[in-house]
């Protein structure tokens, strides 16, 4: 069984620009097991290319379910075995949807 995980997940991540997906790209790149969970975006594929660790990359959000963060919490619950700690990135609405999928999977955030 391969080692457990923390996981990242921001809709606010390199290529994009701004503070704080620059600040969010250099604490992952202080983990030395991390793995990231991002919306696409533009030329996302060249910087994946030159960083360390996997960043995936998927819609956070349902479009047409209501809260569309539940999407979140499906997403976590799928891969509750494989990480040991969720780090979350902005409170509302990531931070909501990790305190629920924490009730359902252990998983703390």
């Amino acid at each position: 069984m391969s080692e457990k995980k923390n996981l990242l997940i921001t809709p606010d991540f390199p290529p994009s620009l701004g503070g704080v997906a620059t600040y969010l790209a250099t604490i992952a790149s202080f983990f030395d097991s991390i793995e990231v969970l991002t919306t696409p975006a533009t030329d996302s594929d060249l910087f994946d290319l030159h960083v360390e660790y996997p960043i995936h990359r998927e819609s956070l959000f349902y479009q047409w379910i209501w809260p569309r963060w539940l999407k979140i919490i499906f997403l976590l619950w799928q891969a509750r075995h494989q990480y040991r700690l969720i780090l979350v990135s902005h409170l509302l609405p990531i931070g909501t949807a990790a305190f629920f999928a924490k009730k359902l999977t252990g998983v703390p955030y």
